[in-house]
């Protein structure tokens, strides 16, 4: 993931912007955090003896994939 991202909508001015702004800013953010959600769900899949050790892992794939019912796909993808 591209940490720029994540630093620009972090760092945003929201103060300065009319309601427009702020619903397309919120959309970004919106769509940023499900693009990570999903990468994290994929690097889970993609490694099921690690998951299979750490209870805390198993749960946080169980939750992820309950919010993201679609289709896993990878970084890059």
């Amino acid at each position: 993931m591209d940490e720029s991202v994540t630093d620009r909508l972090i760092s945003a001015d929201v103060s300065a912007m009319d309601g427009a702004e702020m619903r397309a800013h919120l959309d970004a953010v919106q769509q940023h955090l499900r693009s990570l959600q999903q990468a994290q769900l994929a690097l889970l899949d993609e490694n099921p003896e690690i998951v299979a050790q750490r209870p805390e892992l198993v749960a946080l794939l169980d939750q992820l994939r309950a919010e993201n019912p679609g289709p896993v796909s990878g970084p890059g993808s």
